[in-house]
């Protein structure tokens, strides 16, 4: 019984070792984009290049999170634990208007890339970093949200067997989808 008990805690420690490395990721995008704006000319290319390979990195994870959100951890929350249903939707929401301002970050970084100079320039590098800074605060706090918000509640109120059959479900979506959770080993 200990063995389950503590397979069932292994999934919100996954989800917290996820929320983690998204934090840093986001903290690295936030320092670099500072850095962009700051160090000027000597580090552009260093900068755009450690900005376009975080974004990289982080957009397979949060879509991946995302859909198992929408395919499994909402709906199974909504079903056990009713009152988390504005929590819910808020977060919905705010990921929506996250996705939004990602994809408008990521046109202005492409046409920065393709090199706009003098006047036009500088007021692109203002829109990017101004832009990222408000990329970064919303994921961050989209992801603190629903980790406190919605994992952790899921946590201290199911019962044992609705973790278990909440457990089965992501790893059931899990494999279909050919993921696997951070601080997860895959299965072979």
């Amino acid at each position: 019984m200990s063995h389950n008990k503590g397979t069932q805690m292994n999934i919100f420690k996954s989800f917290e070792e996820e929320k983690n490395f998204v934090l840093e990721k986001l903290d690295l995008l936030y320092d670099s984009i500072q850095d962009l704006h700051c160090e000027g000319k000597i580090s552009f290319q260093k900068n755009m290049k450690l900005i376009n390979e975080t974004i990289q990195q982080l957009k397979p994870i949060l879509a991946n999170r995302a859909n198992l959100d929408d395919q499994v951890i909402f709906p199974f929350a909504s079903k056990h634990i009713p009152l988390l249903e504005p929590m819910i939707n808020f977060l919905k929401a705010e990921r929506n208007e996250f996705t939004a301002q990602l994809k408008s970050f990521e046109v202005l970084l492409q046409k920065l890339i393709q090199g706009h100079t003098g006047a036009a320039n500088h007021a692109l590098l203002k829109k990017l970093c101004e832009k990222g800074t408000y990329v970064v605060c919303i994921a961050r706090n989209h992801v603190q949200a629903e980790a406190e918000g919605v994992y952790k509640v899921l946590d201290q109120k199911l019962k044992f067997f609705e973790k278990k059959e909440l457990h089965k479900f992501i790893h059931e979506h899990i494999k279909k989808s050919g993921g696997v959770l951070k601080g997860e080993k895959r299965k072979e």
